[in-house]
């Protein structure tokens, strides 16, 4: 059960990572917003895609992990772009349907949630803590 479990989560990563590398679309993920606990974390997508193709996979391989286990479990998976469009990837997901294909379509915007904590590195490794003013992600609620 455990190891089927663990098939789901890799599944579910290699499928983020060819829909988020894709550049068959014009707008890219910036920020993840996903549910860990009871808690919206937040994660600058785009650094953790930087960051790994410096040689440093410490952000993106825990954004993978963490991701991944949020839509094995049903948890809110939000994705907004370097446009600012704010997408539901759970409703996504639910629909079998690829990044690329909800980009354009307003059926899955949805409002930027508000983010009680944030995906980062410290000292080497990847960690959720409270969020840090001046890291870079999102403030700002936008409500639809």
């Amino acid at each position: 059960m455990l190891r089927r479990k663990c098939l789901r989560v890799m599944a579910l990563a290699l499928a983020l990572v060819f829909m988020f590398s894709s550049a068959a679309f014009a707008a890219v993920p910036r920020y993840v917003y996903f549910q860990s606990g009871s808690d919206m974390v937040v994660v600058d997508y785009a650094k953790a895609v930087n960051d790994a193709m410096n040689d440093d996979n410490t952000l993106y391989n825990a954004v993978k992990q963490y991701v991944g286990e949020a839509e094995v479990s049903g948890a809110p998976v939000i994705v907004e772009t370097d446009t600012q469009k704010v997408l539901d990837y759970q409703k996504a997901l639910g629909a079998g349907k690829r990044f690329a294909e909800i980009i354009n379509d307003p059926g899955y915007q949805t409002g930027r949630p508000e983010a009680q904590k944030e995906l980062r590195v410290e000292n080497g490794r990847a960690v959720i803590g409270d969020r840090q003013p001046g890291s870079g992600v999102p403030e700002v609620i936008d409500i639809y």
